[in-house]
């Protein structure tokens, strides 16, 4: 199948659903290891609570703080059934094995754009600066409950 008929083919799909999009280039979704689903809100937000977690701890690592609780952030992703949205990178990166957390500090943008997605944050302009986008977040160390 070549690249036009795989957009043609994901036009159609998103059509069905009642998303139209303005411009005629989709990405190319054919590959078999990429899911082809719209993820529902419950979705997007566990991934985000994951995503939090990880930067958490990588922020931690990165800043000499060396958090000594990671297993009280492997239990609260566990306890509140978020651990299977975890990237195999960020299990390695949970279970202490040697990875670098650079990569995962930079996904705080990631993170903001699914909580934005979910209404959940009002994206900032690119000159503010504030401390105000972790207040969204629970506090693990805390064990507070994600979903309420």
């Amino acid at each position: 199948m070549n690249a036009e008929q795989i957009r043609f083919n994901n036009r159609v799909k998103l059509n069905e659903i009642g998303i139209e999009l303005p411009s005629e280039i989709l990405p190319l979704l054919a590959d078999n290891n990429v899911s082809k689903s719209i993820k529902s809100g419950n979705e997007i937000y566990s991934r985000s609570m994951v995503l939090f977690s990880t930067i958490c701890v990588a922020l931690s690592e990165t800043k000499d703080i060396k958090l000594e609780n990671i297993d009280v952030v492997n239990e609260w992703l566990k306890e509140y059934e978020l651990y299977n949205f975890l990237t195999l990178p960020e299990k390695d990166l949970l279970n202490k094995k040697n990875i670098s957390c650079n990569k995962f500090v930079s996904e705080v943008e990631s993170l903001a754009a699914l909580m934005w997605s979910l209404n959940l944050y009002e994206m900032k302009p690119i000159d503010y600066v504030g401390n105000d986008f972790g207040e969204i977040f629970p506090n693990i160390l805390n064990n507070s409950n994600p979903f309420t």
